[in-house]
């Protein structure tokens, strides 16, 4: 009994700080959730298909040219298979589909094919980390290595991975449809 009445004075205490539309907003946003109404909200559908980017020419731009080796390098590195969490961690991944992959455990997430509003954030490990390449961050090293050098190889890739993404994470089903980066 002791320990309800504490926990209702924190909860008390904590709403001033975090602010009064805040907490109604997190009690409303968990109440729609649990309720299906966010399911019905965000339909699934079927995944996007297609070129994403085309061709374009050389960029001679200053700025993106003095870093030219480095992006270079990085873009090879994802086209050997090895991507970067965190802006740190780097894995070699051997396989397709990568979207669902934590490295970190070396397991696949399982609730590859539920809606978006019936998938834990930690059932299956710490979400987080499977959201991180759908975060796109080696989109930009592609495109950039693409811009500075004209070389399409870097382009099909960045297509590639992206009818990849596409083709395994139909509109709002699966995990990487819960985070809204």
């Amino acid at each position: 009994m002791l320990k309800s009445i504490n926990k209702i004075f924190l909860i008390i205490s904590v709403i001033p700080k975090i602010g009064y539309w805040n907490f109604f907003y997190a009690i409303w946003y968990k109440l729609t959730l649990k309720l299906g109404f966010r399911k019905n909200l965000f339909k699934s559908g079927p995944c996007v298909e297609g070129v994403f980017f085309n061709s374009t020419r050389k960029s001679e731009d200053p700025e993106i040219v003095i870093f030219e080796n480095e992006i270079i390098n990085s873009a090879k590195e994802i086209l050997d298979g090895k991507f970067t969490w965190f802006s740190f961690h780097k894995f070699k991944l051997e396989f397709d589909p990568i979207w669902f992959y934590n490295p970190f455990e070396k397991q696949l997430h399982k609730q590859t094919t539920n809606h978006w509003t019936e998938i834990s954030d930690f059932n299956d490990g710490d979400i987080k980390v499977i959201w991180e390449l759908s975060r796109f961050d080696w989109l930009t090293v592609l495109a950039r290595a693409y811009k500075i050098s004209g070389d399409v190889i870097y382009l099909n890739k960045l297509n590639d991975l992206l009818n990849d993404w596409a083709k395994h994470n139909p509109l709002n089903i699966g995990p990487n449809w819960k985070c809204g980066q």
